[in-house]
C-alpha cells in the first residue's frame, strides 16, 4: 500500500479506533503501534499489522496540509520519548569514518547505520541514522560538511537503541565547513602536589582573606587534588580563594572552562563553594580585583561525598586580555555545621586555536 502518497507529509489524518488494537509492535521495543489485531508467543503479547482492507475503513485523510515545523534539538537531547517526533539538528556532520560512503551499504540486507555527530565541545556526541535499502536516495553519496538535519526520531527493528529516519534527502543541508573539536590550552591536573601541604603551585595564588589556613595540596589513591576544609581551624570565618594562573584570552577562540569539583561533611548550604572570573587581577591583590561569578555545576548535600561533580563546558569567549579563575570557599572551623570541605580537580580551558 503506497501510504506516503496517500498520506503525504504533513496530511492531517483521522484514525477510527472501534474494532482495533494498540500495544507493542515488537515485545520490549517500547513502540506503540495501532493494529488489526493480536498475537501471543513465548515472549508476550503484541498488535499485528492493521492490513489494507482495514487501514482502509479506519484511517481517513482530511483536505488539509500543514506544515510540519521540526523541534530543534541536540544530539544528546535525543531519547526514547522523543520516538516519533521530527526534529532539526544544527551543526551537524557525518563522522569522518563514513566519508566518501553512501547513505546505504550494498552489502546489508535492510537497512545501513551511518553515525551523525555533533562537536559542540571536547568531544563528539553522535547519534544513528539508519537508511531503508527501499529508499530513493540510498545510493547517493553522503555529504561531507557540517549544517542541519532533519529527521525523524526512530527506533531499530528490535527496539534496542534510538536512531534517525530520513523523509527526504532535502531535509539533509550540510554544506558548510566541517567543525574542530575545542583543545586544552591550560590543564592542572594536581598530580604533582605533596599531600597535606597548604597549595603552592607556579603561577597560582593560594589567599586567606578571613582565618589562616589556605587551600590545601591532597593525594588520595594515587590522585592528586586541592582541598581546603575548616575542620578544627579555630576561626569562626574562614573565606580561602584560589586564583589560577592569568590566561592570554587574546590568542584563541570558543573558549570553554571546565573542572571537577566534590564535598565532603557538608551540612549547610552556607557553606559555600564559589567561582569567579576576573579580568583585572594584577597577581597579589586579591581583594582589590573585580570578580564576576560564573555559574557552573557544583557540588551540593545531595550529592555522595567525595563524588566529583563535572562542572559542564562554561563559555568564557566573551572575555578579552588576560583571564583569572577564583575558587573561593566560605565556611568555620568552630560552627560544625559550617566546617565541610571542597575538592577541586581537572582543572581545563578548552579553545578552538
Amino acid at each position: 500500500m503506497d501510504t506516503y502518497n496517500q498520506f503525504n507529509f504533513g496530511r492531517e489524518v483521522y484514525v477510527s479506533l472501534k474494532d482495533l488494537f494498540i500495544g507493542e509492535e515488537r515485545v520490549g521495543n517500547g513502540v506503540t503501534a495501532i493494529g488489526g489485531g493480536t498475537e501471543t508467543d513465548q515472549y508476550g503479547t503484541t498488535v499485528t499489522s492493521l492490513g489494507q482492507t482495514r487501514a482502509r475503513t479506519h484511517v481517513f485523510r482530511s483536505s488539509v496540509t500543514e506544515e510540519i515545523v521540526p523541534l530543534s534539538v541536540t544530539v544528546s537531547q535525543i531519547n526514547s520519548s522523543l520516538v516519533g517526533v521530527f526534529v532539526q539538528l544544527n551543526d551537524v556532520e557525518f563522522a569522518d569514518n563514513v566519508l566518501g560512503k553512501r547513505y546505504f551499504d550494498p552489502m546489508e540486507d535492510f537497512d545501513t547505520k551511518r553515525a551523525v555527530q555533533s562537536c559542540g565541545g571536547v568531544n563528539y556526541t553522535s547519534i544513528n541514522l539508519e537508511t531503508s535499502g527501499f529508499s530513493t536516495f540510498k545510493n547517493e553519496l553522503l555529504p561531507e560538511g557540517n549544517g542541519t538535519l532533519k529527521a525523524v526520531v526512530n527506533k531499530t527493528f528490535d527496539g534496542a537503541s534510538v536512531v534517525l529516519a530520513l523523509n527526504a534527502i532535502d531535509d539533509v543541508n550540510l554544506e558548510g565547513e566541517r567543525c574542530s573539536l575545542a583543545v586544552a590550552i591550560f590543564s592542572e591536573d594536581f598530580e604533582m602536589v605533596t599531600n597535606n601541604t597548604n597549595l603552592d603551585l607556579p603561577g597560582w595564588t593560594n589567599f586567606a582573606e578571613a582565618g589562616n589556613w589556605v587551600w590545601r595540596e591532597k593525594t588520595f589513591d594515587n590522585n592528586g587534588y586541592t582541598e581546603f576544609s575548616t575542620y578544627n581551624s579555630g576561626s569562626p570565618v574562614n573565606i580561602a580563594w584560589l586564583v589560577s594562573p592569568g590566561i592570554d584570552m587574546d590568542a584563541q577562540d570558543d573558549e570553554k572552562l571546565n573542572f571537577s569539583a566534590a564535598q565532603h561533611h557538608l551540612e549547610s548550604p552556607a557553606n559555600t563553594l564559589e567561582v569567579f572570573i576576573s579580568t583585572d587581577f594584577d597577581g597579589t591583590d586579591v581583594l582589590g580585583a573585580t570578580w564576576e561569578a560564573v555559574s557552573a555545576s557544583l557540588p551540593t548535600q545531595d550529592n555522595s561525598w567525595y563524588e566529583m561533580v563535572d562542572s559542564g563546558l562554561i563559555d568564557i569567549s566573551g572575555y578579552t586580555g588576560t583571564l583569572y579563575v577564583a575558587f573561593k570557599v566560605t565556611g568555620s572551623g568552630t560552627d560544625t555545621s559550617l566546617d565541610g570541605a571542597y575538592q577541586i580537580d581537572n582543572f581545563n580551558i578548552f579553545a578552538t586555536e
